[in-house]
């Protein structure tokens, strides 16, 4: 007895003392998924323990002994978030009895079935049984194109953490339902006297979990994808799966880019993967979401050869991720990545193959940061884990940007090694402390080409990491919940929902629902004395752009002509980049057409807006303000009928060629972007010099090249 309580007592004491330790870490201190996912590991391990430890002659399902420790975690972050916590409880705390509960019992059942006189016997089986449980969603992640995961241990894992909300859905709640049909199947398992039949019983109906989980779609196959993609493509180098409805150019377009950059890959890196890369494209980042586990965030995996990207950003990503499994034959681990599947080596040498930052050199936006005060410590985040405390685009950057000075700097061959060992003195000569020396020397002496330094910065570094938001999954479930009002037309439902996570969490998403709600319910007024309110809280943030031309929006709709003008020419002067330049040279052009027409355009939607232009404007107007009428049916009649008026602005007339260029390049008519890029190629601000420089290399490539579709 006294063997019993001693046990219990450090059980609940070492529970407490965990989730105290909880309520003050990021994440797991709401009472959410984090902090559910977190105690369904720890209570279905010591759940099961328990049993085994105090070798209980039956189950206690009822008993206080089993309730205590569901209680005291619930309790703890209940009680934190209603007397310390700013941020309201919300649906996120059905992930404790989805989740927590489940698994909890799940691992009670274990030990309960493995339970027998020989306790260290006992013992030895169920931990043996309980990462053979775990084991599965390590199997899943290695062998299935997926980076989610559902175990009866912890119930779900997104497997990122570069999506903010992650919200319950049927599948959770279905598999809530299968861990504890698992468990109760355990439980009648004990009832056979053998202790040794009921072993080989429990461990089956484990290593069966793994066929189940795929049967009834908890688990996701190539097959799966396939069947739901519809479309496939193979050629000597690369599969894609993509959807079948694509558009017939973007799909040849995916099929050019792959084999570009797969050429340009084997050129850098000198070799290529041992077999075909496997492309999956998905619709859009919701379906990358729910089949594959990461909707905000492009995936590649190594070892199977394969990345995962969707169709409406495969051009911004597509170099980086199949950089990933190039550097496959450097890998190490059974992942063939980075020794110690280090971050900053993995998302290094992908940066610096990629060489590419919203269509800047990687050492252009090294020195931007460096520059305006955005540093890193090189050793830190090369020896540590501090490339996810940072805000991820200054994690890329730098560890970009340095990978790729040394690889100028040294032999390539030698750095590319240090992939696989993770030793840098060994292939350079030096320790990461003078290497760090060396770069920022060569950073200090880097010509930094961009303009607008300060707004760039403020617009790139402006944001605050996940780990450092308030109430960021709560938040983030708020705003789809507002968002989904909003697309439904209930604008007084969404716009006290923006209001409600506005006041508590300051988030931006949440005062940008606010204010557009208003405009959609003509509270004009309103919209603009909340802003004027609230503006300087995102003052020196990458929001305050934004919330400029809101705000010059807002004063056309309450008739305040000379202020939105004054607004939109300072944005015109100062702006972070080039299509908020062009923006405000478009409002400012059709403030000419009339004082009333922008506000009905700013009072329309989209397509309203598209409908308005064509119907209102001249041609000639039409033609001042093209990148508006790109995407619209007719685009191609208009750029034909006559010739382009560029806007004054030697830089936004640059700019707008290259959107015309794309254009083109997006329609196939390759020749045509071709001529317009070479036309700028040798006068093109230094700004655009490499947007325009790749886009040139790639129509050579299509134009010169033989294996292009």
């Amino acid at each position: 007895m006294r063997k019993y309580v001693s046990f219990r007592s450090v059980f609940y004491f070492l529970l407490i003392v965990l989730n105290l330790y909880l309520t003050q870490i990021p994440l797991t201190n709401v009472l959410g998924f984090e902090f559910s996912f977190v105690n369904a590991l720890v209570l279905s391990f010591f759940g099961g323990l328990a049993i085994i430890i105090e070798r209980w002659d039956g189950i206690r399902f009822r008993s206080v002994q089993i309730l205590i420790p569901l209680s005291i975690p619930f309790i703890i972050s209940f009680l934190h978030n209603a007397i310390f916590s700013i941020c309201p409880l919300s649906t996120e705390l059905f992930y404790y009895f989805l989740i927590t509960i489940p698994a909890y019992l799940f691992g009670s059942s274990l030990g309960y079935a493995l339970n027998s006189a020989k306790t260290k016997i006992s013992f030895f089986l169920f931990l043996s049984v309980y990462f053979l449980t775990l084991s599965i969603s390590l199997a899943e992640f290695y062998f299935l194109p997926q980076v989610y995961t559902y175990n009866p241990l912890f119930g779900y894992f997104p497997g990122t953490i570069y999506d903010e909300s992650v919200p319950i859905t049927l599948f959770m709640v279905a598999f809530s339902i299968f861990t504890t049909f698992l468990g109760i199947m355990i439980l009648l398992i004990k009832k056979i006297k053998s202790s040794k039949y009921r072993t080989i019983l429990v461990i089956f109906l484990i290593v069966l979990i793994y066929p189940m989980k795929i049967v009834f779609g908890f688990s996701t196959t190539i097959f799966d994808l396939k069947s739901e993609l519809g479309g496939e493509f193979v050629s000597d180098d690369f599969t894609i799966i993509y959807p079948e409805e694509i558009k017939s150019e973007n799909l040849i377009l995916l099929k050019n880019y792959h084999r570009f950059y797969i050429d340009q890959l084997a050129e850098q890196i000198g070799s290529k993967p041992d077999s075909n890369i496997v492309a999956i494209v998905f619709r859009d980042s919701e379906e990358k979401r729910k089949l594959f586990g990461a909707g905000a965030a492009d995936v590649a995996k190594p070892w199977l050869n394969q990345i995962y990207i969707d169709q409406h950003s495969f051009r911004s990503t597509l170099k980086h991720e199949l950089a990933h499994v190039f550097m496959k034959n450097y890998g190490v681990t059974p992942f063939k990545v980075a020794n110690w599947i280090n971050p900053s080596l993995i998302e290094g040498f992908a940066m610096a193959f990629e060489n590419d930052f919203d269509d800047q050199n990687i050492h252009t936006q090294a020195k931007l940061a460096k520059t305006n005060n955005v540093q890193v410590s090189i050793p830190d985040l090369f020896d540590g884990l501090s490339f996810l405390g940072n805000l991820s685009s200054i994690s890329y950057i730098y560890s970009g940007s340095f990978i790729s000075y040394l690889m100028s700097e040294y032999s390539t061959h030698s750095i590319l090694t240090i992939y696989g060992d993770s030793n840098f003195k060994k292939h350079t000569g030096k320790d990461l402390n003078t290497l760090e020396k060396e770069y920022n020397n060569f950073l200090d002496n880097y010509e930094n080409v961009l303009v607008n330094e300060q707004q760039l910065s403020t617009f790139y570094f402006g944001r605050k990491p996940m780990f450092k938001k308030t109430c960021p999954r709560i938040v983030a479930e708020g705003l789809a919940t507002a968002s989904n009002l909003y697309r439904a037309g209930k604008y007084e439902l969404a716009n006290s929902k923006y209001s409600e996570l506005f006041n508590y969490s300051g988030a931006y998403g949440a005062f940008r629902g606010c204010l557009v709600t208003l405009i959609m319910l003509q509270e004009f007024n309103q919209a603009d004395s909340l802003l004027n309110e609230n503006i300087e809280k995102f003052a020196h943030t990458s929001y305050q752009y934004n919330l400029q031309l809101l705000k010059a929006d807002i004063k056309i709709l309450t008739d305040s002509r000379e202020e939105a003008q004054d607004i939109y020419n300072d944005l015109y002067r100062n702006w972070p980049r080039p299509d908020y330049l062009y923006i405000a040279y478009q409002r400012l052009f059709l403030l000419t057409q009339g004082d009333s027409f922008l506000k009905d355009y700013l009072k329309s939607d989209n397509s309203e807006r598209a409908d308005l232009i064509l119907d209102s404007l001249s041609l000639s107007a039409k033609l001042k303000i093209i990148p508006t009428v790109l995407s619209l049916a007719d685009s191609s009649q208009i750029l034909g009928e006559k010739q382009i008026e560029y806007p004054e602005n030697l830089f936004l007339e640059q700019y707008v060629k290259i959107l015309i260029a794309d254009y083109y390049l997006n329609s196939l008519s390759y020749e045509k972007s071709w001529i317009i890029l070479n036309e700028l190629k040798n006068s093109v601000n230094p700004y655009f010099q490499k947007r325009v420089e790749d886009k040139i290399g790639f129509l050579e490539w299509v134009l010169e090249s033989e294996t292009y579709y």
